[in-house]
């Protein structure tokens, strides 16, 4: 049975041949070459490297929750997808957390040994079998590209994946090479038949790798996102208009931002940089360009922290219109967000320390629950195939945020979306 959100079983068994050829691949490397069977596994690692490398774009253009375009997003090309810059640190924060994750665990492995001795050795051997890892290893990444540009950019599958999602897609393959480490860390039993040991390695791999790109697949939503379905064209002047303050919004998250900085890189260079060396036999020369990759990068982050946060809430205007509230850009002249007052559960004003400190308060609506259940049971359904993409919106979906306001325009805000609500419920009840 074929229709919206499935996939004939013929088309899905020709869309993994080219997973087990390309697996299958590396024993030409142990029949023609002499590989040792961990050689496999090795380029199995590499390979969830080229995956999580290109994993962070694909966060940064995942639009399945966006009605509208921000100021800090910036356009690829016409019509196109939309690069969303407030995104990048939970792109950052992937390859930091994958990266640790298996890092951290191949590095205690016979995995860690056989990479160092490929990278090191200088015989003839070795440099063969360096330069096809190298050769290998540069497949893999334009095979990558070319599912990244006929696939999530050429069948618009960034259109149906929000961030969330997209950042939790590499967990399967992060289990499945786990898995396969493990199990090659035990080869002992194989030891007389290493063709027989890459045989099953082989095998174990590419069905994993087949059953995770299966149950990971992004489909279209069997019901669209309510935040897909609202649009607005005012058609009178807003009775309220207020923006948020941007010098206050700097002074409160730059702090923030400096120290989510310095931890990123922390645990990026002194892990990454220091097993590197590790590898490479040199654990102490490199310690003073390690530090002075630190520092760029401590700065390089904070600074674009700080101007995407200035320009992602420069552009932006709050209007309140006698049918609900719009998140007006003005750099693109669009409406990011529109909140009929028909969905709106709560309105209320919020004020933390500093916003206290600063004068300011933030409008903070409270949205009622979604058809979808999606504010209960936001990662319920993470690897279905057909549900995958009706939920798992931003808490921009369940909660939106009028930041930064002054305690005066906060309250009157408040108050209007009070008023326009309680008539909306009133008009309601009387039709």
């Amino acid at each position: 049975m074929n229709g919206p959100g499935f996939e004939s079983t013929r088309s899905a068994s020709a869309d993994s041949i080219p997973h087990w050829l390309w697996n299958a691949l590396p024993l030409v490397g142990i029949v023609l070459l002499g590989w040792d069977p961990l050689v496999v596994v090795l380029l199995y690692w590499l390979e969830f490297g080229v995956r999580l490398l290109l994993n962070a774009p694909k966060i940064m253009l995942a639009s399945g929750d966006r009605t509208g375009r921000l100021p800090d997003d910036v356009g690829c090309w016409p019509d196109g997808p939309t690069i969303r810059l407030g995104t990048a640190w939970l792109a950052i924060l992937s390859v930091v957390v994958y990266g640790l994750a298996y890092l951290v665990v191949t590095s205690g492995s016979p995995l860690w040994s056989v990479f160092g001795e490929i990278t090191l050795s200088r015989s003839g051997a070795g440099e063969i079998a360096a330069g096809t890892m190298v050769l290998t290893v540069g497949a893999m990444l334009g095979s990558q590209l070319l599912a990244f540009r006929t696939e999530f950019l050429g069948k618009c599958e960034y259109e149906r994946v929000t961030p969330a999602i997209q950042f939790v897609r590499p967990i399967g393959h992060l289990w499945l090479f786990f898995l396969v480490l493990l199990f090659a860390s035990g080869h002992t039993v194989f030891d007389g038949n290493p063709m027989m040991l890459a045989t099953v390695l082989i095998l174990f791999k590419t069905a994993g790798d087949v059953l995770a790109r299966r149950g990971l697949r992004i489909q279209p939503p069997s019901e669209a996102a309510r935040s897909r379905t609202e649009s607005f064209t005012p058609t009178a002047p807003p009775n309220w208009t207020g923006e948020p303050s941007v010098r206050a919004l700097t002074l409160v998250w730059t702090p923030v931002i400096a120290a989510g900085s310095v931890l990123a890189v922390s645990l990026t260079l002194g892990l990454y940089g220091l097993l590197i060396l590790d590898v490479a036999g040199q654990p102490y020369t490199g310690v003073l360009a390690l530090g002075g990759m630190f520092l760029v990068a401590t700065i390089g982050l904070t600074a674009f922290g700080v101007v995407v946060l200035r320009r992602r809430y420069g552009g932006l205007e709050y209007h309140i219109y006698p049918t609900g509230i719009a998140i007006y850009n003005t750099r693109h002249e669009t409406v990011v967000r529109f909140v009929p007052y028909h969905t709106i559960e709560d309105c209320t004003c919020y004020r933390g320390v500093l916003p206290r400190a600063l004068g300011l308060s933030s409008v903070c609506l409270r949205l009622e629950e979604p058809p979808s259940g999606a504010r209960d049971g936001r990662f319920r359904t993470v690897f279905s195939s057909r549900e995958s993409a009706s939920f798992g919106a931003d808490d921009d979906d369940v909660d939106v945020m009028l930041r930064a306001l002054p305690v005066t325009e906060a309250q009157r805000a408040r108050e209007l979306i009070d008023n326009h609500h309680r008539q909306r419920q009133t008009e309601a009840k009387t039709a």
